[in-house]
């Protein structure tokens, strides 16, 4: 069933939303969601269903992420384009590793420390186009990481747990760390650290405590930072602190996280999208939808890049494949070419104001 659900309102925007009422949902779709986060949750956080908010809520968390570590001389690296072929081991840049790794081959950091915050893009979700696995994370978010001389570990991890008991507020009921008891580095540190966080031992595969960094031998091996979900009460990832090794030499330490993960929990979300706008145009009601949101905010994503159709141009055939997934899932939640225009039309009101790209989506799935 396709119905209008709420007109989207907001602050300090330009955006003229007496323009953007409709809303799509199936039945119930959007109905708990707003329900689960009435009230203040165990986090200390109250309900957002209001876009503008939610952009100053992940910007807050980037400010205070930047603002402790950068006050303790991290010295700030900047972000480089998602399309860059900076690290020709990825399409598109993943992850803050993709523009650090140069630093790891020299074995040495400009600085005792270095941060940033990268806007990284991973096109996984575009291999389960055709099923109803569901979809765990976003296509695109932020990542922050924090690398220092494996000598200088001790302030960094210090700063991590400042970031979550200060910054963000956490209870110690609502965090965890999952750690190897084999990693007698990892632990030995955070008993030289004062850190009140519950261990929890060896609760995963071996497999789940390394980090991989696609540089011969050195790989990292982690421990990971959980919140509770409320919905769920189970612990999620949400940070990896990680020692970066051969085996033999210690390159450095790395700790870092995506900023909608750690949203995601704080306000007690159903899912990482929930943070995106297009959560207020195409509200949540099934798989099919989820992959949807995702799939549209890749698709305008990938058109920002200037990418556009060329005969075997890998990065091109990604884009077609999301561009597929608009199609199949739209016509899997029933929704005809009105829907659609309407969803994207909005969706790039909001975040890509007169891009065109709305019309180039629609010429390739119609």
């Amino acid at each position: 069933m396709i119905c209008k659900i709420w007109s989207i309102e907001t602050r300090e925007t330009s955006v003229n939303w007496s323009d953007l009422e409709w809303v799509v949902s199936v039945k119930n779709g959007v109905s708990n969601n707003i329900r689960e986060t009435l009230l203040i949750n165990s986090y200390g956080r109250g309900p957002i269903i209001d876009i503008q908010e939610k952009k100053n809520i992940l910007k807050s968390i980037s400010d205070d992420f930047c603002n402790l570590f950068i006050s303790n001389w991290y010295e700030n690296i900047a972000p480089v384009w998602i399309n860059s072929w900076i690290d020709k081991t990825v399409y598109f840049i993943g992850s803050p590793t993709s523009v650090l790794k140069p630093y790891l081959l020299n074995g040495t950091l400009p600085k005792k420390w270095i941060c940033m915050q990268q806007p990284s893009f991973r096109t996984h979700n575009a291999k389960r186009l055709r099923n109803d696995t569901p979809i765990k994370w976003g296509s695109y978010f932020t990542a922050f990481s924090c690398m220092s001389n494996y000598s200088d570990w001790e302030l960094l991890l210090e700063k991590t747990i400042e970031f979550f008991l200060e910054k963000m507020k956490v209870p110690l009921n609502n965090i965890r760390i999952n750690i190897n008891s084999k990693d007698d580095d990892l632990l030995a540190m955070l008993k030289t650290v004062w850190n009140p966080i519950p261990l929890n031992f060896d609760s995963e595969e071996d497999k789940y405590y390394k980090h991989k960094y696609w540089l011969w031998d050195i790989v990292g091996r982690n421990f990971n930072i959980l919140l509770k979900d409320e919905n769920t009460e189970i612990f999620n990832d949400v940070w990896n602190f990680i020692i970066i090794s051969d085996g033999i030499k210690k390159y450095g330490i790395e700790s870092g996280y995506w900023d909608s993960t750690i949203m995601k929990e704080l306000y007690s979300m159903e899912h990482v999208l929930e943070t995106s706008a297009v959560s207020h145009i195409l509200p949540w009601c099934s798989v099919a939808c989820r992959k949807l949101q995702d799939s549209i905010i890749s698709s305008f994503l990938m058109l920002s890049f200037w990418i556009i159709p060329r005969r075997h141009d890998t990065k091109w055939m990604v884009l077609k494949r999301y561009l597929n997934w608009i199609d199949y899932n739209m016509k899997t939640l029933g929704l005809v070419k009105k829907d659609i225009t309407d969803i994207l039309k909005t969706y790039e009101k909001i975040e890509y104001p007169n891009s065109g790209y709305a019309d180039i989506i629609l010429s390739k799935i119609w």
